[in-house]
């Protein structure tokens, strides 16, 4: 059950640093091009791909509010040997 846990902690990490790392290449691109023209104009004329783009995007950022709710939420979380380590060591 925990390893189960952990595992997909670990794989909604890397699904939201793949998303960080995809962002910031786009952004990259972006800005790329309005160095080489000096704007950018972007229009989509079918109006099922554009809503389907706005409901995508809207998921990505719902999916990385959610991974940073629950990476403030284990930061605060005391692991199971915690407390024995610090009544062991001596100081």
């Amino acid at each position: 059950m925990i390893f189960n846990r952990r595992l997909r902690f670990a794989l909604i990490i890397i699904a939201s640093h793949i998303l960080l790392i995809a962002l910031a290449v786009a952004w990259l691109i972006q800005m790329l091009v309005i160095n080489i023209n000096g704007s950018v104009k972007f229009v989509e004329y079918n109006r099922t791909i554009l809503s389907s783009e706005i409901v995508l995007i809207a998921l990505v950022c719902l999916f990385g509010i959610s991974v940073l709710y629950l990476q403030i939420k284990k930061l605060g979380e005391k692991r199971v040997g915690d407390g024995k380590r610090r009544n062991s060591d001596p100081q």
